[in-house]
């Protein structure tokens, strides 16, 4: 990302700003490779070797720093600040890599270096929600008669889970079965859904709803409690891709990003 001079933030480019990237320091670039990590372990008197007990990843955190072009002539160095001045993570990314996505906010201080005649440039900090960066979001819609076979890629370094939206056709179940290697990975099942019914599937929070809601009716008890996932290992038609085999009758709509762990 320090190659570039430009980046979008909150759908908005920093050209048409104004503003444009620099960076003080010389030299090679210096990006971050993988995430910063933190060992949790345990010591236990009498023993030399501690207890492993899992890693704990920290979310993405760099520097910003970029030159505000012709500031005394656009006048728009609170329209620059009211951009920047976000009250939760919106998507940035960079010229050099504009399909990595990351979510971030400002945090700490920011500091306006100029010289008094409306010519300078700020260092803020950027932290971001998770440890990685993202594609944008892809999105894969299907109709399911009976049933259907596809396939679904994963080009991240990661596993994900998607977002569904579901529309149901007549009364009965439906199930969505995922392989890798030809190994049955998922059996999402959601059985005595009712004709019409609309329901929004959020497999990373594990959360259900129906468009029913408002009449009292809840999915929960009609879910296997089986999340779908899609990881990353086996090769189709030269990509990383999970057969993924629809039964029932509905319309779907997948929406999902690939992670990644560098930039």
């Amino acid at each position: 990302m320090n190659e570039s001079i430009v980046f979008t933030y909150d759908g908005i480019s920093s050209e048409d700003m104004g503003v444009i990237l620099i960076s003080e320091g010389g030299g090679l670039f210096r990006d971050n490779f993988l995430p910063s990590r933190k060992i949790i372990e345990k010591s236990v008197a009498g023993r030399n070797t501690p207890y492993f007990k899992r890693l704990e990843e920290q979310p993405v955190s760099f520097p910003l720093e970029f030159y505000i072009e012709e500031w005394g002539n656009r006048e728009n160095l609170r329209e620059i600040a009211r951009w920047l001045d976000q009250e939760y993570y919106k998507p940035l990314w960079f010229e050099s890599n504009p399909n990595r996505v990351y979510y971030g906010l400002i945090e700490g201080s920011s500091e306006l270096f100029h010289n008094g005649l409306k010519d300078g440039y700020v260092k803020t900090t950027v932290r971001c929600n998770s440890p990685y960066s993202y594609s944008h979001p892809i999105t894969s819609k299907y109709t399911v008669s009976n049933e259907l076979t596809n396939y679904i890629n994963n080009d991240g370094d990661k596993p994900f889970r998607p977002y569904i939206k579901i529309k149901k056709k007549g009364n009965g179940d439906i199930r969505i079965k995922t392989f890798l290697e030809n190994k049955l990975i998922n059996n999402f099942q959601l059985n005595a859904l009712l004709d019409g019914e609309e329901i929004d599937i959020d497999c990373s929070n594990e959360e259900i709803k129906s468009n029913f809601e408002s009449k009292g009716r809840y999915l929960f008890d009609n879910h296997n409690n089986d999340w779908l996932e899609f990881g990353i290992g086996y090769k189709y038609n030269g990509e990383t891709s999970t057969k993924m085999v629809l039964t029932g009758d509905f319309d779907i709509e997948m929406t999902y990003q690939y992670v990644y762990l560098t930039e």
